[in-house]
C-alpha cells in the first residue's frame, strides 16, 4: 500500500508515469523492505544540474535546502 501511495504522489508532482514507475522500480529491487511501511532506509529524489532526477539516499541538509548538487 506505501509503494502504491508512493506512485500517486509522485504523478501528482507532475512526474511522467514512466519515471515514477522507474522510480518505484529501483529502490524496491535494492532494499525490498521500503514500501513496507515504518521500515528500511529513507530515500529522496534529487534534481541535479542537468535536470535529471535520482534516487539518492535521505539527506536532510540536502532536503532543506533545496539546492542542486
Amino acid at each position: 500500500m506505501v509503494g502504491l501511495a508512493a506512485l500517486v504522489y509522485w504523478l501528482s508532482t507532475g512526474i511522467s508515469f514512466d519515471i515514477a514507475c522507474e522510480t518505484h522500480k529501483t529502490p524496491k529491487e535494492q532494499e525490498p523492505e521500503l514500501f513496507i511501511s515504518g521500515q528500511g532506509k529513507r530515500y529522496m529524489l534529487l534534481l541535479s544540474q542537468d535536470d535529471s532526477l535520482s534516487l539518492v539516499e535521505f539527506d536532510r541538509k540536502r532536503a532543506m535546502s533545496g539546492d542542486k548538487p
